[in-house]
């Protein structure tokens, strides 16, 4: 599962992306205060005065010598992270899901080698809590159990206040209900940052012209649509529907975004690019 999910090109590019962001920091004046540094990326040899939670066993152990991280000041505070589990999300394949895991790892990832503390809700009330540099990969095993996509769209999450200054970054689909957004509204002020990316698979963008018989993910009556004539109706239909969720979106506080998802066993790269290039990630 973790080849399929996870391969190894997709940590290559995780990793260039991650370089990325690093680069785009320098030239920040390090402001390290009590309290809120933690062990970054770069190692030296132990000093007297460092402590024994710095050490890089792996790496004494390779090296011969005592080797520690050096500390760096704590750049991402709390980032929360929202995934729509509802059945929207993989209405025929897995696409959406996989890439909304996909885009999970990578936000979680960089936010922790940047030294924040992820919250990640995953459809229920109780979030999975992650921190520190070497609790990267204890994100991939949580994102690879998580239950198949079911339901529909309900807050589950974030009932209690969040701390001051976090961040909230939602990963979800096209087909939010306005009263969802609504439910949003009362939880976003709360939050220094908030962000929704909506994923769009292609068929969504541009279905085939032909006629359809369109079964509802979430529930309700199937549709019968005839794409054969009055094609460009639809696309300006489409166009003036995601433009109402945009409106939505940033009424209910959100800064969004919209992503397109191809066929997952071939987009392990390509949705980190496209993510980095829309500012995502």
């Amino acid at each position: 599962m973790t080849r399929a999910l996870f391969p190894p090109e997709f940590f290559v590019e995780l990793a260039r992306q991650g370089a990325r962001q690093k680069m785009g920091m320098m030239g920040e004046r390090p402001e390290a205060r009590r309290g809120d540094q933690v062990p970054g990326f770069e190692r030296r040899r132990w000093q007297t005065g460092d402590r024994r939670r710095q050490v890089d066993w792996r790496a004494t152990a390779r090296l011969g010598h005592p080797v520690v991280r050096s500390l760096e000041r704590e750049r991402g505070g709390h980032l929360c992270l929202v995934l729509d589990r509802s059945a929207s999300m993989a209405p025929q394949n897995q696409n959406r899901d996989v890439a909304q895991r996909r885009l999970c790892l990578a936000l979680a990832w960089l936010a922790l080698e940047q030294g924040a503390r992820i919250s990640i809700f995953a459809g229920t009330d109780h979030a999975a809590q992650f921190s520190g540099w070497a609790r990267r990969a204890a994100v991939i095993p949580f994102l690879e159990n998580l239950s198949a996509p079911a339901g529909t769209d309900v807050v589950h999450a974030l009932k209690s206040r969040p701390e001051a200054g976090s961040a909230l970054h939602v990963l979800s689909d096209p087909w939010c209900s306005a009263d969802t957004l609504q439910a949003w509204s009362l939880l976003t002020p709360g939050f220094q940052q908030c962000q929704w990316t909506s994923l769009v698979l292609p068929e969504e963008n541009a279905p085939p012209k032909q006629s359809l018989g369109l079964q509802p993910a979430e529930g309700g009556p199937p549709i019968q649509v005839n794409l054969n004539q009055d094609y460009g109706q639809f696309q300006n239909s489409w166009e003036a529907f995601r433009q109402s969720q945009r409106e939505g979106l940033a009424a209910a506080g959100f800064h969004s975004l919209e992503l397109l998802c191809q066929k997952a066993e071939i987009d392990a790269v390509g949705i980190l690019r496209r993510a980095a290039r829309h500012g995502v990630l």
